[in-house]
């Protein structure tokens, strides 16, 4: 039985106001809050949404168009998340691809036992997680992935070294051959210089390069070409 269907009054209350059902703190991540919002569980770190809301709605509209329209993806047999949370991006890979094997690295195990608790991708067999460094965890690693995720954030800022060309050289080379990379990169508060500079090193690495244009977001698909 999930948490949610344990506390029916709350989840009425909270289509009036969000309601906080938990709070732990995390040396890495700071204060690191469950809310209930609309019926629904986000996960909020430095006061900024990491799962459920927005972010859900960013990765419903990501797969949508990986499925539906230009950025057609063959379905593919492995998938790597760097960065997990609540898994709004783990969860959707699996109902659109229910054979592919799924592996996730998340840095603190604070935010993934919350995910553990309130969200559902613990029910799903297909998926390891590995508490790690997504920096070091793709420098020293040799597997390959058709496609793979990239979500990482501390709180609602990109740490610096996720945009340095040498991460994403690292990142191309755990591609298989036609494999792509979904990057999740929020444009928010960030400069029209910023925003083309990072744009530019993208295409300097990755022969394929195209974006789709969300509200606060580029997610950026990369690929050999």
């Amino acid at each position: 039985m999930s948490v949610l269907t344990k506390l029916p009054y709350k989840r009425i209350i909270s289509y009036l106001l969000p309601l906080t059902i938990e709070q732990s703190f995390s040396s890495l991540n700071g204060q690191i809050k469950v809310i209930l919002s609309d019926g629904q569980y986000k996960i909020s770190a430095g006061e900024a949404i990491q799962s459920g809301g927005q972010a859900l709605y960013l990765w419903q509209q990501t797969f949508s168009s990986l499925k539906d329209h230009e950025f057609r993806l063959r379905p593919p047999a492995t998938c790597l998340f760097l960065g997990l949370a609540g898994g709004n991006a783990v969860t959707l890979a699996h109902t659109y691809w229910p054979k592919a094997r799924l592996l996730a690295v998340d840095y603190d195990p604070v935010i993934v036992g919350l995910g553990r608790k309130y969200f559902t991708f613990s029910d799903l067999g297909s998926l390891q997680i590995i508490i790690a460094d997504a920096r070091h965890w793709v420098s020293r690693s040799h597997r390959l992935f058709d496609c793979l995720f990239v979500d990482l954030y501390h709180g609602a800022d990109i740490p610096a070294f996720a945009l340095q060309k040498s991460f994403l050289t690292d990142l191309k080379k755990r591609l298989t051959p036609h494999g792509v990379i979904v990057f999740n990169y929020s444009i928010y508060q960030r400069g029209n210089q910023e925003i083309k500079q990072f744009k530019t090193a993208l295409h300097s690495i990755f022969p394929f390069c195209r974006h789709l244009s969300l509200p606060y977001n580029h997610v950026y698909l990369l690929g050999r070409g």
